[in-house]
């Protein structure tokens, strides 16, 4: 059967071994070959099935809630092939562990036997933490009480839902990236070494002028050796313009404010600066860096459009304590977390966003230009699971 991306039946993620489909042609069960992707899925008849919906769907309102989500992906999968299947890879370990979990989980069929406090210990390893876990399953046993819930299949349906809610109702600053009214936009990359900003600001800057805008990388590491040359190799890449420290110049205000200038007067949509490394406790670091939150005030009026925290993927739970620290000394607008297509602890990111109140913005989940996605909740949830 030939695989038609632009038609409506595409790509949907049901189960989690989805390997059999049903050949338009000829009607018949077929299967997938093996070496097709689980996260790919099925090809599903949605919009057919959609049509002959049962009465029953519409009187489950949690039935109903994971039709609007299948139609969202397949919405989605529609208008951007390429993020959703990237999406997917790149939480492919996340996904793993997080099935291996389940399948311990659930191996009854009633609800009377259904093992609450295996659940609760299950979210604890996934690195959801405390406060979040307790938050989840609260919501999940009102859940479960209101809709009068029989089987144990609902509960994961249900635990689906109760995440999602976590990670769009409770954040509470705008996901989408801020753009300045008045060019140029300026953000700043921040985070401790080792973290991806670097890599982060030039893949940034190709998302960008993908969209036409003029794009200036300013390269403000000074501090970490063969920084600025790894800066300007992202830059040959994504063909987008830098500005490097002229010799001698060392101070990474000196050199933000000359970039600003360039910006101005050349008309740059946009400015990235990538930040020296620093660890949230280093007082004179930080200092420097409400010194060039200072510069770009003085010069345009007001302070950077964005300020984004870089957080490595692996470091799972541990990420929050970064959050808490540098949330309390600048004013941190989002987070870019990167590798995440390395790590099993992806999870994270639900409390993350719920207890810290950050949106994420981008997600790392590779090493090529492309692989910078802006982040995508519903798509997460899905992914997780299925």
């Amino acid at each position: 059967m030939r695989v038609d991306r632009s038609a409506a039946f595409v790509q949907v993620f049901i189960t989690r071994f989805p390997l059999a489909y049903r050949c338009f042609s000829c009607r018949k069960i077929k299967r997938m070959p093996s070496y097709v992707p689980f996260y790919t899925c099925a090809i599903f008849d949605f919009f057919r099935k959609k049509e002959q919906a049962s009465d029953t769907d519409n009187k489950n309102s949690l039935k109903s809630d994971n039709h609007q989500l299948f139609k969202y992906i397949v919405d989605r999968s529609t208008a951007d092939w390429n993020q959703v299947v990237k999406f997917g890879k790149g939480l492919e370990k996340t996904r793993e562990n997080w099935s291996k979990q389940f399948q311990r989980l659930f191996t009854t069929d009633e609800m009377e036997q259904f093992p609450w406090k295996e659940l609760e210990a299950m979210l604890y390893s996934v690195d959801l933490g405390t406060k979040t876990t307790k938050s989840v399953l609260q919501e999940l046993r009102k859940i479960v009480e209101e809709r009068k819930y029989k089987q144990v299949e609902d509960v994961k349906a249900a635990l689906k839902e109760v995440l999602y809610g976590l990670i769009v109702s409770e954040t509470t600053t705008d996901a989408s990236s801020k753009i300045a009214t008045e060019p140029p936009t300026v953000v700043f990359l921040v985070g401790s070494n080792g973290m991806g900003k670097t890599t982060s600001t030039g893949k940034l800057g190709y998302k960008y002028s993908l969209q036409g805008k003029k794009v200036l990388l300013v390269a403000c590491d000074t501090y970490r050796a063969a920084a600025v040359e790894q800066l300007e190799i992202w830059a040959s890449r994504s063909q987008v313009d830098i500005y490097t420290p002229k010799p001698k110049q060392y101070k990474p205000t000196a050199i933000l404010f000359d970039a600003l200038e360039k910006a101005v007067n050349e008309k740059y949509d946009l400015v990235l600066v990538d930040t020296c490394g620093r660890m949230h406790n280093n007082e004179t670091l930080m200092k420097e860096l409400s010194s060039m939150c200072r510069i770009v005030e003085k010069k345009l009026g007001r302070g950077p459009d964005e300020v984004l925290l870089v957080l490595d993927g692996v470091l799972g739970r541990n990420a929050s304590t970064q959050v808490k620290a540098w949330k309390n000394l600048i004013p941190v607008t989002g987070l870019v977390v990167t590798k995440l297509d390395g790590t099993g602890k992806a999870g994270y990111l639900v409390s993350i966003i719920h207890e810290d109140k950050l949106p994420v913005k981008w997600i790392g989940v590779g090493e090529g230009l492309e692989d910078l996605r802006s982040f995508d909740p519903q798509l997460f949830i899905q992914l997780l699971f299925d």
